[in-house]
């Protein structure tokens, strides 16, 4: 979830998005000009060319062994472009937040997961336990053991499920109980816009990748003027913590005469840094400074001191 908060006329106006940048990145693939007119639109500012827009040498990653990974392509849409930063957050920009990465999650959520006995199955209570079973995201987030966690569920519950077209993930709702004005006063619904999606205010229809909050037409306030828990709106940050997020899925009962379908052994497990609660995937043996935090996800890992650390570095990226 990103949000940003920004000056336009008068008013104050905060926004907070849920959607990835892999729908620019098509966009400006096809539609050099459409992708420009949005970001122009969204950021309030006209002289915004395409090749701002655009990374001309390419975007690389340098692997743990030395190796280069092409994240983009030279002269492809570049996610991480400055006007994506300031004036104002247009799309979200870490790969965890891709449409790739939702699929996967989802994916690897799918399937009933055995520890290394063969015998045990990961009942998916400890979400944490369960993502760093399948190895489907990162850990220490708070969006992914979540979203692995209820998907595991519909397995544990006897279904099968797809994600629903069109696949993203949506803003769900807004946590109205905790904002209101400096002088107690509630938020009326117009304070709220949705730019982009549809089904505001029903939480098992909507689908809201981009919403702004700002004064009403006529009012006096500004953002500032609102206390989020009770302390003083300065930062987008206190905005998007009143969202929740979904994603949408078809599902529908087995009827192969197994309630739980197929299992698989877990893909990894997880080691915690020492003396911390940070969760570091792993299919080895874990490092020094580390300790394994699920004994018994797999069987017994490959000898490997220095990759703990980094995986560390990779999933903090």
């Amino acid at each position: 979830m990103g949000g940003a908060t920004q000056q336009r006329g008068k008013n104050q106006q905060g926004c907070v998005r849920a959607e990835g940048y892999d729908y620019y990145a098509t966009l400006f693939k096809y539609d050099e000009g459409r992708a420009l007119d949005l970001y122009r639109d969204f950021t309030g500012d006209n002289s915004i060319r395409v090749d701002d827009l655009r990374a001309r040498k390419g975007i690389y990653r340098r692997l743990p062994d030395g190796s280069r990974q092409t994240i983009v392509d030279p002269g492809d849409f570049n996610p991480r472009n400055r006007f994506n930063i300031e004036p104002g957050i247009v799309h979200l920009s870490h790969r965890a937040n891709s449409l790739g990465a939702e699929v996967n999650l989802a994916g690897v959520s799918a399937i009933l997961r055995l520890k290394a006995a063969g015998t045990t199955l990961v009942d998916g209570r400890n979400s944490e336990e369960l993502l760093c079973c399948c190895q489907g995201g990162n850990p220490n987030r708070n969006s992914d053991p979540l979203i692995s966690d209820q998907a595991y569920a519909q397995v544990m519950g006897g279904f099968r499920y797809t994600l629903a077209n069109p696949v993203g993930l949506y803003i769900a709702g807004v946590d109205d109980q905790r904002v209101q004005t400096k002088n107690g006063d509630a938020l009326t619904p117009d304070w709220w816009t949705v730019v982009r999606g549809e089904g505001f205010g029903d939480p098992k229809s909507c689908r809201v990748p981009r919403l702004e909050l700002a004064p009403p037409k006529g009012s006096n306030l500004t953002l500032e003027d609102l206390e989020v828990d009770g302390e003083p709106v300065r930062f987008a940050g206190q905005l998007a913590d009143l969202l929740q997020v979904h994603l949408f899925v078809t599902r529908w009962k087995r009827n192969d005469g197994d309630n739980h379908g197929p299992s698989v052994p877990c893909l990894g497990t997880c080691c915690r840094k020492t003396g911390t609660q940070q969760l570091v995937p792993t299919r080895r043996k874990c490092g020094a400074g580390y300790d394994l935090a699920f004994p018994g996800l797999i069987g017994s890992p490959r000898v490997g001191t220095n990759l703990t650390a980094a995986l560390a570095m990779k999933a903090l990226r």
